[in-house]
């Protein structure tokens, strides 16, 4: 009572309650209205008759008193809590818009794999994995040099001066002399590796299908640093400005420092991530096995641009031509991206309700995804990467199709059916696309005219893309073997 009678004298001050407390009035339990205890039967406000109860002023004030309370209180909470829902939307909004928030650190250093003439320093040889070189590729003259690893096939090698990486199916990682194929030195991890290695400067790192990621120092193989995803690794690094991207089967990107194996950031997705990412300008484009395109933001880690292939999943990885992003599916399809477009808050929600509209004939023409710029049905089963070169678009398919394709508009330029299952992706070397076959043959087509100019057997199907490097042309094979084709110098 203490407590309700201190109370009542506070809020009395403050809301003027009257001083007179044990005065008969007649309460209005309508409206709240104190009025005097007359002959009258009505509220001088309400003009209700009904809800008048007689009580002493005292009690009508504090009851007047709590039904105020009440009422700010209800105030409160059907304005109130609406406003903090507003305003928290609102910043976050206004954050995701402007791509606000703190930065994760910068790397140390702005090394680059290289990819001049005459070095293939990683697994599609540039930073947007075009799958082209300079160099031209010779017509194969004989076999100058050949090594086999007992778990087949090897991986895809990199070649930088006088010296090829390639890691193995039993677990070693190799410095070979390209010239002789004589071993420089090798590491034994134990465990497959499990993509192409990339070579910046001084160090050549190595990914290996568990999880861990090795840097050495190419010239002598000792371990520089090492770190571990603990998960599964079939992408294949890249570095570029400084940074290792390098996705896993956690379903996320993994940026890392290159020189001393600091992770950065990671970018997480609905999905494995098997296919090497792609970077030019400051923006990583990244596919994973869920069907969808992230344009990531390179020094930040945030999401730029999020694509939806719908129920298509990806050959590959995707490549990045200028401001476009080529992609193929399993399904034979082709599509070309705007990299630069960017999604922004709630307007992925909006198209897909635009989606259901036109399906209901609400509203005519379907709606474009934004970044859409083309696709094309090829037809067949696409598995591997595509190759950029000529403001063409090169696409194999499994059924022995090879296709070249405008990057403008993906109108046809030409296509050649090699009438044999080919085995992978194309790779553009000077003048000529090089692909490889399931019967062992590589074959060397004219890389503005489709026609084939020569084919050279290797005895046993052909597993990756091949590597065109100073005249010379390297093979691996589904039966273990990696080849050094000699041009006939």
């Amino acid at each position: 009572m203490i407590g309700v009678a201190f109370f009542t004298s506070v809020w009395g001050k403050l809301f003027k309650l009257g001083d007179n407390l044990d005065e008969e009035v007649l309460y209005c339990r309508s409206c709240g209205n104190i009025n005097p205890k007359e002959d009258t039967i009505r509220c001088e406000v309400c003009d209700s008759f009904s809800a008048l109860l007689g009580m002493t002023r005292g009690d009508a004030e504090r009851t007047a008193l709590f039904r105020r309370i009440r009422f700010l209180r209800s105030r409160t909470v059907r304005i109130g809590i609406p406003l903090v829902i507003v305003l928290t939307l609102t910043i976050w909004y206004t954050v995701e818009f402007f791509n606000l928030g703190f930065d994760p650190p910068r790397p140390s250093t702005a090394l680059s794999a290289g990819s001049g003439p005459m070095t293939w320093a990683q697994g599609r040889r540039t930073a947007e994995n075009s799958g082209f070189t300079p160099d031209q590729a010779p017509t194969p003259g004989g076999v100058r040099w050949s090594i086999t690893s007992p778990s087949h096939p090897m991986q895809t090698p990199t070649v930088v001066g006088n010296t090829l990486y390639v890691g193995t199916e039993d677990g070693r990682a190799l410095a070979l002399d390209r010239e002789t194929g004589a071993v420089i030195w090798e590491h034994d991890e134990g465990v497959p590796a499990g993509s192409s290695a990339v070579v910046v400067e001084d160090l050549v790192i190595f990914g290996f299908r568990p999880g861990p990621v090795i840097a050495f120092n190419r010239s002598t193989g000792e371990i520089v640093w090492r770190d571990d995803l603990r998960s599964p690794i079939y992408a294949g690094p890249l570095v570029a400005d400084g940074v290792l991207f390098l996705g896993a089967g956690d379903s996320q990107l993994h940026a890392i420092d290159v020189v001393d194996g600091t992770e950065l950031w990671t970018f997480s997705t609905d999905d494995w991530v098997v296919a090497s990412a792609a970077y030019t300008e400051d923006t990583v484009v990244l596919a994973s096995q869920s069907s969808r395109v992230d344009v990531i933001d390179a020094k930040t880690g945030r999401g730029l641009l999020y694509y939806d292939t719908g129920a298509n999943r990806f050959g590959t990885g995707p490549v990045v031509y200028g401001d476009r992003v080529l992609l193929t599916s399993d399904g034979g399809l082709l599509w070309a991206i705007d990299r630069l477009a960017q999604s922004y808050p709630l307007e992925r929600a909006w198209w897909k309700v635009k989606i259901n509209l036109y399906v209901w004939q609400i509203i005519s023409g379907r709606p474009l995804q934004k970044g859409s710029i083309w696709s094309r049905r090829l037809g067949g089963s696409i598995t591997t990467n595509p190759a950029v070169a000529y403001d063409q678009v090169y696409v194999t398919n499994k059924q022995g199709k090879v296709f070249a394709r405008s990057m403008d508009n993906g109108d046809p330029r030409w296509t050649t059916d090699l009438d044999k299952e080919i085995s992978t992706g194309p790779t553009v070397a000077g003048n000529t696309v090089l692909v490889g076959t399931e019967g062992g043959l590589v074959v060397g087509l004219d890389a503005h005219s489709g026609e084939v100019q020569w084919e050279y057997d290797v005895g046993a199907a052909v597993a990756r893309s091949p590597v065109v490097v100073d005249g010379s042309i390297y093979v691996v094979t589904v039966d273990g073997r990696l080849l050094a084709l000699d041009g006939g110098r």
